[in-house]
């Protein structure tokens, strides 16, 4: 008889756990299977896969390592990269790194259970997951699109089937806002793309004008319009596209907006526009306006484009911006929107802070992974774990025990 091994999540409640019937592949003979059964593999009602060979993980892993040693030509792949799933209080200052996976290139099907065991092991702690927060890798996008197998486009939310509630809470699907900005100004800066909005292009060159009459002004009269703006913003490298803050001061400007009106005139409008509704993006965060004005933009944007005749579905496709950023975009939108109502039904909650929603955390782990490493930059497994561990400090630790003593906080968990 052989042991079940799950392939799927399922409930981790007590009385769910009781009623798990073990179901076995029974051969004819207890010693050896029958060579006409031996490849039989059975599917159980509970979600499991039975008639594999099953000693237990370190019996396999043992087994694994002694092919290993007789073969040449089995190895097991070197992890390049490490996944982490940090959690992160929405009302407290709860900032964790949960769990680490070592890997190579993980898809959205290999992390889906990695990431719902995590949730998992989180509402058995007391804790409320209410989000999932992660930027637009294509595996992020597909993990999104396992939700609902039979959708094309991305789901934003799900019945949480671990919540501990007597209602089913759902978990939300979000891209990262920051993210999402650096992609907008790429998809903009990009000279491959041809944008265009109700008659208008909306151009790069614009802004490039912008910021040559603009320096030309601060040099005759000492003053400028818009001080903000220097060559690092127009005069992109490989590295300085990777820079949030230099988006979100351009995008999310509306002085730009205004001096593009101003400085280059009529031919900039639509230029203008798409500055200004995006440096709305940020401030309708905590509003319903984002259904109301930010995604009829993205619909009547995209409306335009398909009118347009003469071109072909590649040409419309790059007067857009890209199809995984406008996805995303739409995503956070209505994740948010939802969220945010969901929040301000918690008994005690009266106001909230946009900001919680995104990925800073991790991303300042990961930059406290370099620092500690110095001139180590490319560490193995053992010295990430070692510097993991020196990373974790004491605040920490307090905001985790008044987090799970003082407060049942919900959480955003973000990779």
């Amino acid at each position: 008889m052989t042991q079940s091994r799950d392939f799927a999540p399922r409930t981790a409640s007590s009385k769910d756990q009781s009623e798990v019937i073990q179901c076995t592949v029974t051969v004819p003979n207890p010693l050896r299977s029958n060579r006409d059964q031996k490849s039989i593999v059975e599917v159980t009602r509970i979600g499991c896969l039975t008639g594999f060979v099953d000693i237990g993980d370190i019996n396999c892993h043992l087994a694994d390592y002694e092919k290993q040693l007789s073969n040449d030509n089995i190895r097991d792949p070197l992890a390049s990269s490490v996944l982490v799933l940090m959690v992160r209080g929405l009302f407290t200052a709860l900032k964790f790194p949960y769990a680490q996976f070592p890997c190579t290139d993980l898809s959205g099907d290999k992390f889906f259970p990695l990431v719902w065991n995590a949730v998992s092991c989180l509402e058995n702690l007391g804790f409320t997951v209410v989000a999932l927060c992660c930027d637009g890798l294509s595996a992020n996008r597909k993990f999104f699109r396992l939700q609902d197998a039979g959708s094309e486009a991305p789901v934003h939310r799900v019945v949480n089937p671990y919540a501990h509630d007597s209602e089913k809470c759902c978990i939300f699907f979000l891209s990262d806002p920051p993210h999402l900005m650096k992609t907008v100004r790429n998809c903009w800066s990009n000279p491959k793309r041809r944008l265009w909005c109700n008659g208008m292009p909306i151009s790069w060159d614009h802004l490039k004008e912008l910021y040559t009459k603009n320096r030309a002004q601060a040099d005759d009269t000492g003053l400028a319009l818009i001080p903000k703006l220097k060559f690092e913003h127009i005069h992109l490298t490989s590295y300085s596209k990777m820079r949030v803050d230099l988006a979100a001061q351009v995008i999310l400007s509306n002085s730009v907006a205004k001096g593009l009106l101003l400085f280059v005139g009529d031919k900039a409008s639509q230029t203008a526009r798409f500055a200004e509704m995006f440096d709305r993006f940020f401030d309708y965060l905590n509003s319903s306006r984002l259904t109301d004005v930010f995604l009829p933009y993205l619909d009547k944007w995209e409306n335009c484009v398909d009118e347009r005749e003469g071109f072909d579905k590649s040409q419309r496709s790059m007067m857009l911006l890209s199809k995984e950023t406008r996805q995303g975009l739409k995503l956070t939108v209505m994740s948010f929107v939802e969220l945010v109502q969901y929040l301000f039904t918690i008994p005690g909650v009266t106001v909230f802070l946009g900001n919680r929603i995104c990925r800073d955390p991790l991303e300042n782990f990961f930059g406290q992974q370099r620092q500690k490493g110095r001139a180590n930059g490319n560490p193995s497994s053992s010295e990430f774990i070692a510097t993991l561990k020196r990373c974790v400090m004491s605040p920490i630790h307090v905001a985790l025990y008044v987090a799970i003593v003082e407060v049942v906080s919900p959480l955003i968990v973000t990779w």
